[in-house]
């Protein structure tokens, strides 16, 4: 029989369960729910480029000199080789204020000189601009989901600062592909498109061929995008270029390039923002690709989830989450009307939060869910290239800009670049939306030790309790290697470090990357995944069909992938 002390004991530990306060990323019960994974393993159903997962780099390091960027740095080189292959883009809004000047000579500027060049022409000039205006959505119930720029939140370079043009001399593009060659990167860099001929107003590509003779006569190889978000560039310089006129543009630079071989001949474009977005946005795309004549060798677009101000939740909202999937859906729609089905799209530039991140969170553990089902999505609806914005620089740096340490973000993807192949695999309901348990497959990649016809899975569970993953069609009687991510603190979603099956993951030394090593499940053992985590599962010798018979790539048939 309970005495009065042990009842006065169960009373008071009753009432602390019910009015003390659960925080946002604790469990909400106990309970274990299961989820079967269905995966097609005789047919593959897309290969994205094996530089699929890539980063970026703004031009507006090189118009700050480079800042804390050491490109001779080993340990800044080494997290860059983690990735390879991998195209490293050089772009952003200054890649249209920058100029190559063969003849200037190197030299260290102070911030009030960085961006003013003594020998500048007229157009060198200030020009002041109000922050960018774009369209966005109205969420009734998450008005911080705006999917594009507001009037109220720019990015840090689009303050209302003037834009100046700034030189790239020689020691800057030597610079630049010294650390891309040791860090097994291929540059693809954004030219100035609003260098136009003051007679036929489109595209004035003197300067662009100067840098181009540069880069060839140094045996560098490069590929090429021209201008950055054209579309916006009313609300930023008060210039406009139409659809029609850029493909024209565009058209100059392949026949430049058809005509010297040795300048590479890789072009990507026209990098436009939010282009699903009617009636302006859309149209502005279709006008290009109707007028684009095959010049392009994939078109890329920019795309972020959510602005500068999201909450935490946000990041690893299931609703939020499947707007990539729709967006791209609208994506295949425009290019499918403007016969362009045959062009690979690309997500050219693109992170968690637009205006540079959100300081302390898309640096952190819980970014991981924009990022990671980015790629599944991605992949599964046959993108060929996602280019992260940045490797180095925002809060949605992959790196930490003083101490050069890997975020959460980096291991994620340094982890797929070991783990993923190119190969993608059909999960039943893989794409459908509102899926609060989101599971991708591929086939291993070739790198990553294990033998072909292996499976990985990406998983990533938003709910706030545990789930088991339950495998079916056999797979459920073969061991799985786990590679599991949790936060690196204990609980702490914008931790930004991050633990892989209970380690924290950091590099041994400045020269090398850890040597990671899975958990082995063993059946009966359950496939466990807790709450508000994400991770790699590799099923090791399945003999998947998918993943050792030829690919052939089929033609896009006209209508979307279904969900």
């Amino acid at each position: 029989m309970l005495k009065l002390m042990d009842w006065t004991c169960l009373l008071y530990i009753y009432f602390l369960s019910i009015f003390l306060p659960c925080p946002e990323h604790c469990a909400q019960g106990n309970v274990t729910e299961s989820y079967k994974v269905y995966i097609n393993t005789e047919k593959c159903v897309y290969k994205t480029a094996e530089q699929f997962l890539s980063v970026a780099l703004g031009s507006s390091l090189i118009r700050r000199n480079w800042e804390h960027f050491n490109v001779s740095s080993v340990k800044l080189q080494n997290l860059a080789k983690g990735l390879a292959p991998a195209f490293l883009r050089i772009g952003g809004t200054d890649a249209d204020f920058l100029l190559f000047d063969p003849y200037k000579e190197y030299r260290k500027t102070t911030s009030r000189e960085q961006g003013m060049d003594p020998h500048a022409t007229s157009r060198d000039k200030p020009v002041y601009h109000n922050p960018i205006s774009r369209e966005h959505r109205i969420d009734a119930h998450k008005s911080s989901r705006d999917q594009g720029m507001d009037r109220n939140t720019t990015a840090r370079e689009q303050l209302t600062r003037p834009y100046t043009n700034f030189t790239m001399t020689t020691k800057d593009v030597d610079n630049l592909f010294k650390f891309a060659k040791e860090s097994g990167l291929s540059i693809i860099f954004g030219l100035n498109v609003l260098l136009r001929d003051s007679k036929t107003h489109y595209w004035n590509s003197t300067n662009a061929q100067q840098l181009m003779r540069y880069v060839a006569s140094h045996s560098f190889t490069c590929g090429w995008e021209l201008g950055n978000e054209p579309f916006d560039l009313h609300g930023l310089v008060n210039r406009t270029i139409t659809g029609k006129e850029l493909a024209f543009d565009f058209k100059i630079l392949r026949k430049l390039l058809n005509a010297h071989p040795e300048y590479g001949q890789m072009l990507v474009g026209p990098d436009v923002s939010s282009p699903w977005r009617p009636p302006l946005r859309n149209k502005y795309l279709k006008e290009f690709l109707t007028n684009i004549d095959g010049s392009i060798d994939a078109m890329t677009y920019h795309q972020y989830y959510t602005n500068n101000q999201a909450k935490v939740s946000e990041f690893y909202d299931p609703d939020l989450l499947d707007d990539l999937i729709t967006d791209i859906q609208q994506l295949q729609s425009i290019m499918r009307e403007s016969g362009a089905s045959s062009i690979d799209p690309w997500l050219g530039e693109t992170s968690s939060a637009y205006g540079g991140g959100v300081p302390g969170v898309s640096d952190s553990y819980i970014a991981g869910f924009m990022w990671l089902d980015k790629l599944g999505v991605a992949a599964r609806l046959e993108h060929n290239v996602v280019i992260r914005q940045t490797f180095y620089g925002g809060s949605y740096s992959l790196i930490n800009q003083k101490t050069l340490d890997p975020f959460p973000d980096y291991w994620s993807a340094f982890l797929y670049k070991k783990l993923v192949g190119s190969r993608v695999l059909e999960v039943h309901d893989g794409i459908s939306l509102g899926r609060t348990i989101r599971v991708y497959a591929h086939c291993t990649s070739e790198k990553s030790g294990y033998d072909a016809g292996s499976l990985v899975l990406i998983a990533l569970n938003t709910q706030h309790n545990e789930i088991q993953l339950v495998l079916t069609n056999g797979l459920e009687k073969l061991p799985v290697h786990q590679y599991l991510l949790t936060p690196g603190e204990n609980n702490n979603l914008t931790s930004q470090t991050v633990r892989l099956n209970g380690d924290l993951l950091q590099m041994v030394n400045d020269t090398y990357l850890p040597n990671v090593q899975p958990k082995v499940i063993i059946p009966p053992e359950i496939i466990k995944l807790p709450a508000v985590s994400y991770g790699f599962f590799v099923i090791p010798n399945v003999q998947a069909e998918a993943c050792q018979t030829s690919y052939k790539k089929t033609i896009k048939s006209e209508s979307v992938v279904n969900i």
